[in-house]
């Protein structure tokens, strides 16, 4: 019996689909910035969209509209600044631009891999086929420590299987504050 990965990836289309906010945004603030008096200054808001790029894609999605937002932030300080191949100030956005967004490709990488790893614990299986209920089953727990999680998240893996995994595990728990940053 095959395995599903529901929920594993988006639907290709839908993602695609949402593509077209993110590219509009971009021609948007590029013409208005181009049509904008010169003390008026819209490159910045060009960050908006690869920020919401990661809500509805993965890292290639991220990457190619990151580079459309550093190709129309290059685009305005050319055609601004006509005198001067790009002023310190576009210099600046653009170097932004390509920090926000490489940083963005690699918490998409990082999340894919993340999400990959959780499905296949989700389809771990006991001897009647009935699937480990994760989030059923680790919901409640309070653990503070990544340490005391990881005993106990084994410890009930190895109990739902019968006490033998038939495949590798890796397992890691990150520790995380819930105080609120000031």
């Amino acid at each position: 019996m095959p395995q599903r990965r529901e929920g594993l990836r988006r639907p290709v289309r839908a993602g695609r689909a949402l593509l077209v906010i993110p590219i509009a945004w971009i021609v948007a603030v590029s013409v208005v910035d181009l049509v904008a008096p010169p003390d008026i200054h819209l490159g910045p808001l060009l960050v908006a969209a690869p920020a919401i790029t990661p809500l509805f894609g993965g890292p290639w999605s991220v990457g190619l509209v990151s580079a459309l937002a550093v190709i129309a932030q290059t685009i305005i300080g050319l055609v601004r600044d006509p005198g001067e191949m790009l002023s310190s100030n576009h210099q600046a956005q653009i170097i932004a631009l390509v920090l926000v967004g490489a940083s963005l490709v690699i918490f998409c990488v990082f999340r894919e891999r993340r999400a990959k790893e959780l499905a296949q614990v989700r389809y771990v299986r006991d001897s009647t086929g009935t699937f480990y209920p994760l989030t059923e089953r680790i919901t409640g727990w309070t653990e503070n420590d990544p340490d005391a999680f990881l005993v106990r998240f084994r410890r009930d893996l190895l109990h739902h299987v019968g006490g033998h995994l038939n495949d590798d595990a890796a397992m890691i728990a990150i520790a995380g504050t819930s105080t609120p940053r000031a």
